[in-house]
């Protein structure tokens, strides 16, 4: 009997197989007035404050989600000279308008529905039962556990809960840098927004997912530069677009992102709630679009390792603030670089600095 398992993932489908370490970052003990919602004093809910955003759910086990909301905002004010706005993350997979409504009245300008790895699991567990029970009319319930509970060993991939749990912080720390991007350099295109059909924001989307990996923290960022050199070993430079296309591309899960977004709308109309939208991993295989034979997934690893090239080549961690700023008002990769290249120690046009990161990248190499 063939049992179709499913495996959630996050909506981006940019986790894979990551992992990042335990966040020690320590959460503020004190509620921060500004950072007090009003929907903390409803029952059954629990909050937790950070000094960059609040979580909100039905568990006292906040505290984590907290520190993740300010590690993250940290390295993207590190990188991109922009304080963080305020972030309320909201667990449980969906936010009702009243909810929103409140939250933004509070000045939380970022708002996320997140299914936190026991919510995941749960619903995880409930579909696979579901589909025995279906797939086997009268079978013992104790026949049912059992092959519940290999089926869900084998999703775990060996993985302990604590590692599955780290992924999803890792992911969580992602997603809120996409706001904080968007609400940095495009804040007053807040109503056209609204409407956007690309991956994320107006920005090209080369920049955009720099901004989020950016903001991961250094367990992930040290997988995401092994797994780039991995790639480039196997097939040189086919495991990465030229420039050229990079700087100009549109994001290689762009088709997969307008799916969920029209899931969401359906879903929307339906009800009065903001949710998380999650496919199982068949179908972000399936439906991921890939670029010239190269993997989707390796447009993030090749932001990172852009990023690490053009913070090494600049000695500049907020060189990609400058260049967000030139972008967001009307300018292109190739118009900074023959604009303000030569400034920041870098040629003047996309062709040079092509030829300058591909001689970098096996330097890299050599030296890890």
């Amino acid at each position: 009997m063939k049992i179709r398992l499913y495996r959630f993932t996050l909506s981006t489908a940019f986790m894979a197989a990551l992992y990042s370490p335990v966040v020690n970052a320590k959460v503020s003990t004190s509620i921060v007035p500004q950072l007090t919602s009003s929907l903390c004093a409803e029952p059954n809910l629990h909050c937790a404050h950070g000094t960059n955003g609040i979580v909100i759910g039905k568990t006292e086990e906040l505290g984590h989600y907290a520190a993740v909301i300010d590690e993250a905002a940290t390295k993207f004010q590190k990188h991109f000279d922009i304080k963080a706005s305020l972030a309320a993350v909201v667990l449980g997979g969906s936010v009702s308008d009243k909810a929103k409504t409140t939250l933004k009245n509070e000045m939380y300008r970022n708002i996320l529905p997140w299914l936190s790895q026991t919510d995941k699991k749960k619903l995880i567990h409930s579909s696979i039962r579901s589909q025995l029970q279906e797939q086997m009319p009268g079978a013992m319930e104790e026949q049912i556990e059992n092959i519940l509970a290999a089926k869900m060993k084998e999703i775990d991939d060996g993985k302990s809960n604590s590692e599955a749990t780290q992924i999803e912080y890792s992911a969580l720390a992602h997603e809120l840098a996409h706001y904080w991007f968007i609400d940095g350099y495009w804040k007053e295109d807040a109503a056209a927004l609204s409407n956007f059909e690309g991956y994320g924001g107006p920005a090209p989307d080369w920049l955009d997912e720099t901004a989020a990996v950016l903001a991961e923290n250094e367990a992930l960022t040290r997988s995401r530069r092994q797994q780039l050199i991995e790639k480039f070993r196997e097939n040189s430079t086919d495991a990465i677009w030229p420039l050229t296309d990079y700087f100009n591309m549109e994001h290689p899960r762009l088709d997969l992102v307008k799916q969920q977004k029209a899931l969401k709308r359906q879903r929307k109309d339906k009800s009065t709630q903001t949710t998380a939208i999650f496919m199982t991993a068949d179908e972000v295989k399936e439906r991921a679009k890939e670029n010239n034979s190269r993997a989707a997934g390796n447009f993030y690893l090749q932001s990172r390792g852009f990023a690490d090239f053009m913070i090494e080549t600049t000695g500049n961690e907020r060189i990609f603030a400058k260049i967000a700023r030139f972008i967001a008002n009307g300018g292109s990769m190739a118009d900074w670089l023959k604009s303000e290249g030569s400034q920041q120690g870098l040629p003047a046009s996309i062709e040079a600095l092509e030829a300058l990161w591909l001689s970098w990248l096996p330097s890299r190499i050599t030296n890890l």
